[in-house]
């Protein structure tokens, strides 16, 4: 094979094996790479530490599912049920106590308790009609489209049935599909995706939101801190997770990348390979089909976390297999709080396509937010974001910058900050109103933030916040090339 790869391979050895091979050895056992980057695979002190958290977290990954089911169980039932006091009169009392079932509209993910808001910005700024698509427009900078992104993005971890109710009933918008499909780094459908349109007949708006990082996934923080990657002709080094999520190869097979990616897709059937569903193709024939049926629909692709990397590859690929006709309804891609996808050419290869002649990329970063700051920019690494970055600090004071501050997550001062932003979150009710007031669960997430800064600045409710509380516009014009603290 001629193209450059480096792979990483979680299953050949355990925890404490990997630990004393790269102590007694130096070398690093769990990396596949072409010839021409084995000596800087194990030379690397973040390859060594990336992959000794990403056995760690797979080692864990069992009884930390259990403790989200477990946590989620437990949070849901309090709602169900008028809160944790009442609970316990029922069950003193002999009450029945009410516990939603999984699929039901009125059963939440920790996200959804995270952050319970449903209204958009729209709604709460008092404007007069129920037609987001008068609010999106062709620049992609207007506020309420940002807005409208991230709640979508929120919305695609939930299930069905609250996709459903939330769309339909709270937005007045027409939901026109949800899947799961089948993820080959996970070996299951874990990659969901959202389709939603203003309206059912010509449709003006067109938003394809990819869930992002389950908080209690081992398997898919592991997908962020993972940096194999794949080199693609035109195209620059890609993160091979990222592709696998989308259905496009398998890093077993090396061979299947170019494969997948100069497949036709045509048709439907292009989306099914034996039993397994691809995302890739989809979601591109649905969209295809939705926009041919609405000549005057725009193309919205959005996500948090890993769903806003899998936007990006997806909006990447869609330029790689020149599908023009879509490119063109592109309006804009918003990802909020993302991992990096690709290499300085890869970075280059996106702004060069989506940013001119106007920039189509909003990508917005939240503070000492951990995860766009992975996989790392280094020697071995060198993944690289695309420019611009729209950096919202802990006051939610806006940035326009080619790069976030600490581009490899130097912890300085992170603790502090943690404990200035668990303070403030008892304060914005008052200044900004009681749509700002927290829920318990984010109150105690942001606790567990002094000692865990970077993961708990990931959280949505500061994304959230970030939109509604920033500019009205998001200006494209950089304004700091780089901080001197990421140098």
């Amino acid at each position: 094979m001629d193209s450059e790869y480096v792979i990483v391979d979680l299953q050949e050895t355990g925890v404490f094996h990997y630990a004393l091979s790269v102590l007694l050895n130096h070398q690093i056992s769990s990396v596949k790479s072409s010839p021409s980057m084995q000596h800087k695979v194990h030379d690397s002190w973040r390859a060594k530490l990336s992959i000794l958290i990403m056995k760690l977290m797979l080692s864990i990954s069992v009884p930390l599912a259990k403790i989200g089911d477990i946590l989620e169980v437990f949070l849901n039932t309090l709602s169900a049920n008028g809160g944790l006091t009442n609970v316990i009169y029922k069950l003193l009392t002999g009450q029945g106590v009410e516990i939603p079932q999984k699929d039901s509209d009125k059963y939440w993910t920790v996200i959804g308790h995270l952050d319970p808001r449903l209204d958009l910005f729209a709604h709460e700024d008092n404007s007069d009609t129920d037609d987001l698509a008068s609010f999106l427009n062709s620049n992609g900078d207007f506020r309420p489209q940002a807005d409208l992104c991230m709640m979508a993005s929120k919305l695609a971890y939930e299930n069905r049935a609250i996709m459903r109710q939330v769309v339909t009933d709270r937005w007045h918008n027409t939901l026109i599909r949800t899947f799961s499909c089948f993820a080959e780094n996970k070996k299951e459908d874990s990659t969901r995706v959202l389709l939603l349109t203003d309206r059912e007949q010509d449709a003006r708006a067109l938003v394809v939101a990819f869930r992002g990082t389950e908080p209690f996934s081992a398997r898919d923080w592991n997908i962020d801190f993972d940096f194999s990657w794949f080199d693609i002709p035109r195209l620059g080094r890609v993160h091979a997770g990222f592709l696998e999520a989308l259905g496009l190869g398998d890093r077993n097979d090396l061979g299947t990348f170019l494969k997948e990616l100069d497949k036709e897709s045509d048709s439907a059937s292009s989306a099914c390979h034996g039993q397994k569903i691809l995302a890739y193709y989809l979601v591109f024939w649905e969209i295809e089909e939705i926009l041919n049926r609405n000549p005057n629909a725009k193309l919205y692709l959005t996500g948090h976390s890993l769903g806003g990397a899998l936007a990006i590859t997806f909006a990447a690929v869609l330029c790689y297999q020149n599908k023009t006709h879509i490119l063109e309804r592109l309006a804009a891609i918003y990802s909020f709080g993302q991992p990096r996808v690709g290499d300085k050419r890869f970075a280059e290869y996106m702004e060069n396509k989506l940013n001119d002649p106007i920039n189509r990329n909003f990508r917005i970063v939240y503070g000492n937010d951990i995860v766009p700051r992975v996989p790392f920019d280094d020697q071995l690494f060198q993944f690289k974001h695309i420019a611009p970055c729209f950096y919202f600090n802990s006051c939610y004071e806006e940035k326009t910058m080619s790069e976030e501050p600490h581009r490899n997550y130097i912890p300085v001062a992170t603790r502090v900050t943690a404990i200035w932003e668990f303070i403030q979150s008892f304060f914005l009710k008052y200044f900004y109103g009681e749509s700002y007031q927290e829920s318990m669960t984010s109150t105690v997430f942001r606790m567990a933030g002094i000692f865990l800064p970077g993961v708990v600045a990931h959280s949505p409710v500061n994304y959230v916040n970030s939109i509604r509380l920033g500019p009205k516009y998001l200006n494209p014009q950089v304004q700091i090339v780089r901080d001197i603290n990421d140098l």
